[in-house]
């Protein structure tokens, strides 16, 4: 009998190290707009009943719990429950076992899993956040400042319980914290958990994401390794899992080897493909797949990588502008009365059939209107929801679209060229924030040279037109005012990269335009012929923050004159690119 105690003592606590003592929250995501999740992880060794068990929640400060709900169903073992927001994005939707506007937390609101102690009464067990003083915008977790808001976080793969002890939880740093921060809308390991209580040996890619242009030629995928047997090497495959392969030079899958005992990175190179197809951005995942040797290697957190691929290549996009928008008539109710302008910016006549409008929403419709839709240069379009003048309020509409509404609060409106990718102009209006707000009015631009996603740009119409509403559909804006020369020395809030009309356009044998910087960063400023080739780099450096002014005199890099035709203005910032249209005529 003593043998047989004593065996049972040295074997028990290996058992409990390998499995977690309860369940715990394994990722909690703070992302933009509805985008909340919580994931529940069961690495018990057993099936567990989740009606024992509640989430609670606090908002801005309080005490537990001011917010419950009662979870129910049975969670397998090695399994995650995810509770979503009703009203998140499909990407979260699909991977929930539970909608519900409860998960509608901000960045200081704390969160908790409560578990029934036998007699009906519930103790918090685990928690991102703590009761008390609200935190401001959110706490801190391993040294990023307020991490629960705007982020995602993902607990270590070696955490085994939950704790109520919020500050040792979230650590002071990455060596300390139970927890691993992700950017804002990091959703890739919802829905499943690393859970490697044993200190197995893992392989991870060292980030989740990245973004590199068309034009980069190569990029390197880091592959990292935690806990490297002494004896044993351990190998695993990188393997493309979405993305067409003819873009990365026909790559489909590598196996990277870590010699036994190294900690050393693997690189696996990706080649880009550099075309001059005009064919928007592309997402290209990765995954660790076949993770073997090692002590007992497994694949950790994150074990999916996304490369983003910026297109280099511009379509020769006219410069058409959003330049008045009635988003809420009086007259007539917004589904009958609803309307926006467009103006022809451009030196030459410009088809819009077969465009696109949207908003970064589910609105879209595609221009059909039968044959050509034509604005010539210096005149005006109005597209509207309904083009009866006795239904709509008395607006002139040229073309009568569908599934397309402007909302009275903040909203979209995107304008997009034939190609389906490239955006010829967009206006992002807020609900009054820095856009005009008007009931009955249009707002209006004040001139077509400035940049229309400025909110001190608009003005509210006061001209009335059919029934009774103030504005000008198809008509000279009421508060224009005239040369953009008017608005140069005005104040305004940098706040994104932005590149301004040239002036004048077109032009012979000069032309000037300006760039806005938000901060300090790298940037180019390029000239573009109209097949996507680079005729002359103006500059390529860092920049402080601030206003910048180039002027082009229709030169290519060896000094030489360009022939007359379209150029492209490009500047290209660290996540984005930006041009505008220029003609040079001789």
């Amino acid at each position: 009998m003593r043998k047989f105690f004593t065996l049972l003592f040295l074997i028990l606590p290996v058992m409990l190290f390998s499995q977690a003592s309860d369940l715990f929250i394994s990722e909690y995501i703070e992302g933009s707009s509805n985008n909340k999740a919580l994931e529940i992880f069961n690495g018990t060794g057993a099936p567990v009943d989740l009606s024992q068990y509640q989430i609670w929640r606090i908002s801005n400060g309080g005490s537990w719990p001011e917010y419950t709900l009662q979870l129910k169903g049975t969670l397998k073992n090695d399994s995650v429950y995810v509770i979503a927001n009703n009203q998140a994005g499909q990407t979260v939707k699909d991977k929930a076992d539970t909608l519900t506007s409860f998960a509608s937390w901000n960045g200081d609101d704390a969160v908790g899993l409560a578990k029934d102690d036998g007699t009906g009464n519930y103790v918090l067990i685990d928690a991102v956040g703590e009761d008390g003083d609200d935190p401001g915008s959110g706490w801190d977790v391993a040294g990023v400042s307020n991490a629960t808001k705007d982020h995602t976080l993902i607990r270590k793969s070696d955490v085994t319980s939950g704790t109520t002890d919020w500050a040792a939880s979230a650590g002071t740093d990455t060596d300390n914290s139970q927890w691993i921060v992700e950017p804002k809308d990091y959703f890739d390991d919802l829905g499943r958990h690393t859970f490697n209580p044993a200190n197995n040996t893992t392989v991870q890619f060292d980030t989740s994401k990245a973004t590199v242009n068309e034009g980069d030629g190569t990029f390197d995928i880091v592959v990292t390794i935690t806990n490297p047997d002494p004896n044993n090497a351990t190998t695993a495959n990188v393997v493309l899992t979405s993305g067409d392969p003819a873009d990365i030079g026909n790559y489909t899958t590598q196996s990277v080897t870590f010699p036994a005992g190294s900690s050393d990175n693997q690189i696996v190179t990706i080649t880009i493909t550099d075309d001059s197809e005009v064919e928007g951005d592309e997402e290209f995942v990765f995954e660790l797949q076949n993770v073997s040797g090692g002590n007992n290697a497994m694949a950790g957190t994150p074990s999916q990588f996304t490369l983003t691929i910026e297109d280099n290549d511009h379509a020769a996009v006219p410069d058409i502008v959003m330049n008045e928008i009635m988003q809420n008539p009086a007259a007539v109710n917004d589904d009958k009365g609803e309307w926006f302008e467009l103006y022809n910016n451009d030196a030459q006549t410009v088809d819009i059939n077969s465009w696109i409008i949207k908003d970064d929403g589910s609105d879209y419709h595609v221009i059909d209107n039968g044959g050509p839709l034509t604005i010539d240069p210096g005149d005006y379009l109005v597209l509207g929801i309904n083009d009866t003048m006795s239904v709509n309020g008395g607006v002139p509409v040229d073309y009568m679209y569908d599934h397309f509404l402007l909302s009275n609060g903040e909203d979209e409106v995107v304008l997009v060229y034939s190609d389906g990718i490239t955006e010829v102009d967009r206006v992002n209006y807020d609900n009054g924030a820095t856009f005009p707000d008007p009931s009955g009015k249009s707002m209006e631009l004040k001139n077509p040279n400035l940049d229309n996603n400025v909110g001190s740009n608009w003005d509210v119409s006061s001209s009335p037109y059919g029934d009774g509403d103030l504005g000008t559909p198809g008509a000279k804006n009421s508060d224009f005012v005239s040369g953009i020369e008017n608005f140069r020395n005005q104040g305004m809030i940098i706040d994104r990269y932005q590149i301004f009309p040239n002036f004048p356009n077109p032009f012979n044998p000069s032309t000037t335009f300006r760039i806005a910087v938000p901060r300090a960063s790298k940037v180019e400023v390029g000239i573009y012929d109209i097949t996507g080739k680079l005729v002359n780099t103006l500059f390529s450096g860092e920049l402080a923050k601030g206003i910048h002014s180039y002027q082009w005199q229709g030169k290519n890099n060896q000094g030489k004159p360009v022939p007359s035709g379209i150029y492209f203005a490009v500047l290209r910032s660290e996540n984005a690119t930006h041009s505008i249209k220029m003609m040079l005529i001789k």
